[in-house]
Formats: structure tokens, sequence, C-alpha cells
């Protein structure tokens, strides 16, 4: 795996670019400097729109400091990928005094993770690839075609009134000017320098001064010398030393902003590659990506759903595969270690991969255990995941199928919808259309005591229903309650609503209008129509092979604990009823 730093960036591009240019699909995971800030909380009845506006405020908190991407090329003539795996170490540093100076959050829990799993915060701060958002890049070239008068660099004369200079700096300022006289008197000398002036406000007024003087023919610039002290250059030029003068700044300039874009550059790459993107679990790895690297994320759900088309125009998560039939039957677990561990064996093939032996770096290791939390090796297994599962729906085609590309129509099912943790009835994102919308006739919202516990409210309920019922907390005195029998609904609501003074229960509907979302009329920056399920040719039908008999209709599984059956087919299906069923080939 090769480590990517701010020294070897720039000579690992061209292989960057290539790489991406010439795979089959891209797999990227992501390690950050904290996960939340108790701001707010999720909550299991949280619609995907509750759930961005709710993520936003901590990811707008938090940085992503380490980006992996393992990039899969499959060669059709043996039958085997090979990956090319890079572990990119990204902070914001700026590097001019005109770009941003970022300000971030740390969680302690995070960063004690990230320290025990070997994470090297030293290559971080040292060595990190800067960033620039699109509109940071577009700020900064605006300004590097108009240079800035500064106290470090000499420009054409200011039409600004002079800043009157104070009686304690007025001996430097006349001794510098006398000096400065002398330089451009002498037909032999060419350079001068000042005494030390670590004082800023003090070189921008020796600055103004020598300019308003001498409005051609001099340049000046602020130097260190060996005493890591601050000194003024000055230098007597001609009109064409002058001109290559100014070429060299701008080149510099061009080059010390093509820098600052840094890490950016290779999220321009996929975006315009079109290439599919595989993670796992992987909403924060979008959030903090779009906000990182493009821009700053939207205050809409709405539009967050179209630009991140825009950025990675074809999406799948691993998780939201595992989590789904059929491979939710065959999975104890979707955690990214342990669900590669289970994908090595029966009645899963292992796929033949390579790491490309050019790459050099650091090596891949066989055990999961070994790597994991290290962001370049979770992109590898995540996108090795990937395969083993694609390859997996071919075993059901007929005749049998041993290679699934990542643009097979048999992963449209998946494409563009992002995992939800902890969701009850709603287990994905759909970034290309409408999200599904369940059935919460069962669902009430109940308020309390903030002593109250579990088992006090499970209490009250089960005075109208044996059946189990399902608890969502929202905070301290307020939480969602899933009725598992819808029988008892009712019941409910003529017993326990209204009833008593210590506690309230309402239904959901009241508790939250049913929300749909609208068109805004204010088109967002850089904004484009979604992508639906028609353009992309999504065809789902029902399973007919022995190994996908049986409910088709079931919901996607979790880890948490899911309603009973007679509350869990009312969600089954997406807007359409055309989800999450194996195809019929």
């Amino acid at each position: 795996m090769l480590h990517i730093t701010r020294n070897n960036f720039k000579e690992s591009l061209p292989l960057i670019e290539t790489s991406i240019e010439e795979c089959d699909f891209i797999a990227i995971d992501g390690e950050f400097t904290g996960l939340g800030m108790g701001k707010v909380i999720s909550c299991g009845m949280d619609t995907p729109e509750e759930r961005y506006n709710k993520l936003c405020e901590d990811a707008n908190d938090f940085l992503l400091i380490q980006f992996g991407m393992a990039v899969f090329k499959y060669d059709t003539a043996t039958n085997r990928y090979t990956v090319t795996p890079f572990n990119f170490y990204v902070f914001p540093r700026p590097m001019s005094r005109s770009a941003p100076d970022k300000r971030f959050t740390c969680q302690s829990s995070s960063l004690d993770f990230l320290s025990i799993h070997g994470f090297d915060f030293n290559k971080l701060f040292r060595e990190g690839i800067p960033y620039l958002t699109i509109d940071e890049e577009e700020s900064l070239r605006s300004a590097a075609d108009r240079p800035p008068w500064s106290s470090d660099t000499s420009s054409p004369k200011s039409t600004k009134p002079l800043i009157a200079v104070p009686d304690e700096h007025k001996p430097f300022i006349d001794k510098t000017l006398k000096n400065v006289e002398k330089l451009m008197s002498s037909p032999n000398r060419k350079l001068m320098r000042t005494d030390v002036c670590n004082n800023r406000f003090l070189r921008l007024l020796v600055f103004q001064m020598v300019e308003n003087k001498y409005s051609k023919g001099v340049i000046m610039e602020t130097k260190t010398n060996e005493q890591n002290q601050k000194v003024i250059e000055v230098r007597k030029v001609s009109d064409e030393e002058l001109r290559e003068i100014e070429l060299k700044r701008a080149t510099d300039r061009a080059n010390q902003l093509e820098e600052a874009v840094g890490f950016s550059k290779v999220i321009r790459l996929i975006t315009s590659s079109g290439k599919t993107v595989v993670g796992h679990n992987m909403l924060l790895d979008i959030l903090h990506t779009v906000k990182q690297f493009a821009t700053p994320l939207p205050h809409t759900y709405t539009d967050f759903k179209s630009l991140t088309l825009q950025v990675f125009p074809r999406i799948v998560d691993t998780k939201l595969m595992g989590n789904t039939h059929p491979f939710k039957d065959l999975l104890c677990s979707t955690a990214l270690g342990e669900m590669s561990k289970e994908l090595m064996s029966k009645p899963f093939t292992r796929p033949p991969i390579d790491i490309n032996s050019e790459l050099g770096g650091t090596e891949l290791s066989s055990n999961p255990d070994d790597q994991l939390h290290e962001a370049g090796f979770d992109a590898y297994i995540t996108g090795k995941c990937f395969i083993t599962m694609a390859n997996h729906l071919g075993s059901y085609k007929q005749p049998k199928q041993s290679h699934i590309s990542a643009q097979c129509e048999l992963i449209q099912p998946f494409l563009n919808k992002i995992f939800l943790m902890k969701s009850r009835d709603i287990h994905y994102m759909n970034l290309s259309s409408p999200d599904f919308e369940p059935n919460r006739s069962n669902v009430f919202n109940m308020t309390f005591p903030s002593q109250w516990k579990t088992s006090d409210i499970i209490d009250v309920f089960h005075r109208v229903t044996p059946d189990n019922v399902y608890i969502d907390w929202v905070d301290s005195t307020s939480a969602f309650v899933t009725v598992s029998n819808r029988k008892h609904v009712k019941k409910v609501l003529s017993v326990l609503c209204g009833e008593s003074d210590v506690y309230s229960i309402i239904p959901y509907s009241q508790y939250k209008p049913h929300i749909r979302e609208t068109q805004h009329t204010q088109p967002s920056v850089r904004k484009r129509p979604l992508v639906t399920d028609e353009d992309i040719g999504v065809a789902v039908k029902h399973v007919k092979t022995a190994e996908c008999t049986g409910d088709t209709h079931t919901l996607l599984e979790t880890d948490e604990e899911q309603p009973s059956s007679s509350s869990s087919t009312d969600g089954a299906v997406d807007s359409g009823g055309r989800f999450f069923d194996v195809p019929d080939w």
C-alpha cells in the first residue's frame, strides 16, 4: 500500500490518475478526528432528512484526516482483479496568508482509538496533504490575479493615503531610506538588507515609504536571516529584470495554489471518471468528503442528495448489501472486519485479487485484524467484500456467472442508496429517488418524567397490549414507542392517549405530519437534475431461485432488534414495490 503525504503527492499524482482512469471501481474509507459531539442524538425513528440534519452538525465540527482509496481493475484474460491501494494523510495546512486557516474539533475517544491502531499523528501534522473546496480555490485564484499589497512583497505604488509614521519608528525609517538612497545612487551595488525588522507593522511602513519615493526600479521582499529573524531585502532592478521577477512571482503563486488545492484533485478525478465508488456504512465518509474537498454541505436534504450525485455519480454501500436479501440470511455480522471473514468461507467464493506489484509501500495483511482502521486497508477490505458479494449474486443466474462487474444490472438495486445505522424502518437514503415512507400508524410519541426508565414505558403499554413494544429514545423525557401488533393500536388510542397527567402519548401522525420533499425554486450551486430509477434502468423482479424463496418483501435487517412480522411487512419494499429482491434471471 502506498502512503501518500505532501512530500510524495505531486510525484504520485500521475499514478493515481492512471489508476482511476483504468479501473473498474473504486473503494473508499475515511478516518476522522471525532464522530459525534452529543449535541443531537440519532433516533431509530429519524427520517433520512432528520438524520442528515443531525449528522451535518457533527460533520462540520470534525475533520477527515486519512482517506483510503483502493482502485480495482479486472483483467478479462486472467479473470483476476488487480488492486492499487492508497492511504492519504490530509490536513488543512494554510499554504499562504490568504488561504483558509481552519479550526476543527477533536474527540478524545476517537484520537485514542486511532492511536491504539497505530495512527501516525506526526505524519499527519507535518506531512498532511492540504486541500481546498471549489469556492476556496476560486477565491484564492482571484486573489492571485490581484497580488495584494502586503508587508512581505513590494507592488506597484499604492494610491491609498500614506500611513503616518509613529515617532518611535521614525529613526528606523529614516535610516532605511538613507541606505536605499545610497543603493540607488551606487553604480556597483545591487542589493541591501535592512536591520532586523520583526515588527510586521514596521515592515509595512518601510514598504510604503520606499515605494512612495521610488515608483520603479526597486523590489523589496521580506527574508529570514540565519538567526531566524525578519529583514527586508531591497534590490535595484532594471525594467527587464522587474518583468522577470514579476513573472517568477506569478509562477510561484500559481505553483503554491496548485499545492494548496492538493488532495481535492483526487476527488475531482474520481468525479470526472464516473466510476462506481464503493464504501462500507459510508454516510459519514460522504458527508466529510463533500464538505472538505468539494463544497460546504447544503442546508437542505434535497440539495445534499443532488450534490452527492454530482461528486459521486455511482455509489454502492456494502453495509447495505450485507443487510439485504440474500446476504442478510448468510451473514452473522455486517461489521466490516467480521463480514470480511465470513465472506471468505462457503457459500461464498474468495475472489482472486493481486496487489499491484509496481506499487511499493507497505504490504497488505491477509488477516483483516492486523490493519483494520487504517483507511487504505479498510478501503481494500471493502472492495474485496464488494467483489465477493457481487460474484455471489452471479451464482443465482442461469447459467451461473462467476464474475459480476460493478456496472452489471445485478448491482442496480443497491446503486445510490446509503445505509442508515440504527434506523428501525427506513434502512437507507435513496439519493436518486424519493425516500421510502413507512407506515407508522403503530408508532406513538410519549413524553414522561426524566426519572423514567425503559421498564416504566413498557409497563404503561403492557396495560393494553401483551405483545412486544419497541422503544426509540429521543431524549431523557421523550421516546417513540412502536406497537408490534397493529391490532392493539385502536386500544392504545382509546385507553392511553390523554389519560394521564404524568405522561403524554400521541400518535406519530400528530407528532410529525407526514413529510414530503418539495422541489425548491432556488437552484443550488452546481446543481443538476436528480438521477431517477428509470434513468439507471432498475428492473427488479421477484425471486424464483430455490435459495431465495420465501418472504421476498422482508425488511432490511439492521443490528438492532426489529418489530415482529406483524408490523414489518408494511415497510417491505421501496416506493413502487420494486427494491431489495434478488432479480429473477
